[in-house]
């Protein structure tokens, strides 16, 4: 019985962690954004002077939070390219884990 709830454990976490790795992946449409990467912050945001230290080697543009419609959590880091698309978008903790991904990705706008 013991060994079922570990193995229902495990697929559970297997499926929820596939889940959220997916929905991360997945750039979501966010209007307004000029080509480039843009850093979406706040006062008080606890991981972004992180995502600034990974992030102190390229280009960025950073907005308060306020003045974005579409974004709930900072730090928010989106990549524009030049047909105005959203080909990346990270946010919390996932925009500084994911940040050689966010580097390989302004490169190519």
């Amino acid at each position: 019985m013991i060994l079922r709830l570990v193995v229902l454990a495990v697929t559970l976490a297997l499926a929820y962690g596939a889940a959220g790795l997916m929905e991360r992946r997945r750039p979501r449409s966010v209007q307004g954004f000029r080509q480039g990467i843009t850093l979406v912050t706040s006062p008080g945001c606890a991981l972004c002077p992180a995502i600034r230290t990974v992030l102190r080697d390229v280009s960025v543009r950073e907005v308060d939070v306020s003045s974005v419609v579409g974004v709930r959590s900072v730090p928010t880091v989106i990549v524009v390219d030049a047909d105005g698309e959203v080909i990346l978008r990270r946010s919390g903790r996932s925009a500084i884990t994911d940040a050689p991904a966010i580097i390989e990705a302004a490169a190519l706008v």
